[in-house]
């Protein structure tokens, strides 16, 4: 099984310290659903920026 969420930050309101933070709960949160991989794509400069490893995100 997988397990897939999102966070949108409309008009970059949610300060970087906070959205890590989010972010990091909603991954742990997901780990329970498969720890087969992990990744995180987000928007940079207008680019799609995608990072992904074949290990749980606890075990980093």
């Amino acid at each position: 099984m997988c397990a897939v969420f999102g966070f949108l930050d409309y008009k970059n309101k949610v300060k970087s310290k906070q959205k890590k933070a989010i972010i990091r709960e909603l991954s742990i949160a997901a780990e329970e659903r498969g720890t087969d991989a992990t990744g995180i794509a987000y928007i940079k400069n207008g680019d799609v920026v995608i990072y992904k490893k074949a290990f749980p995100h606890g075990n980093q």
